[in-house]
């Protein structure tokens, strides 16, 4: 309640902090194609917000993913796609409030790499049996309408096979669990 009755500088706050917070999920692509005209006429097309923290402008948030208007920021070497998705609870009885769900895309143009980091949300807001699935294929399509960019996957099987067989003495491959306190 703090936070809504508070001046537009603590919600710039949280839009930059959301840029750089941790994620529980990752997925990584090989970028195959930005076309960086297209992205500059979205951003003067208002289909695409140039994140500033001076700025009154804030983040949009849409139930339809053909509404969103996604917020990109500019930070030293990375360039970085911010989405913001209203879920509603999938039970409409429920005391639930409608929640803001951030998915953000890193694009690493030197390396061809672009990675989409998001986070787990409660099941009453899975409206899909492959609800994480959706989220990050509406994310694609808007990345590929807005800023044409082509992705593909990355087999990393066929690259750790590739190193073993090589047998490359300066490259060890480790797989380990990892669990974050709070679930």
């Amino acid at each position: 309640e703090f936070i809504l009755n508070s001046d537009n500088a603590a919600f710039k706050h949280i839009e930059h902090f959301e840029f750089f917070k941790s994620y529980r999920y990752s997925v990584i692509f090989n970028l195959t194609e930005l076309d960086i005209q297209k992205t500059l006429n979205s951003i003067r097309e208002n289909k695409l917000k140039s994140f500033r923290r001076e700025s009154d402008d804030f983040d949009n948030i849409s139930l339809d993913c053909k509404d969103i208007i996604p917020t990109v920021g500019f930070f030293q070497d990375e360039l970085i796609v911010k989405f913001s998705y209203l879920l509603t609870p999938k039970n409409t009885d429920s005391e639930l409030s409608n929640i803001k769900y951030t998915v953000v895309c890193i694009i690493d143009e030197d390396n061809s790499i672009l990675e989409m980091r998001f986070d787990r949300v409660a099941k009453d807001y899975h409206t899909l049996k492959d609800f994480y699935t959706v989220i990050v294929d509406n994310t694609i399509t808007l990345l590929n309408e807005i800023m044409g960019i082509s992705l593909e996957n990355i087999d990393f099987k066929a690259i750790i096979d590739y190193i073993r067989i090589n047998d490359y003495p300066d490259i060890n491959i480790y797989a380990f669990e990892m669990r974050r306190n709070g679930g």
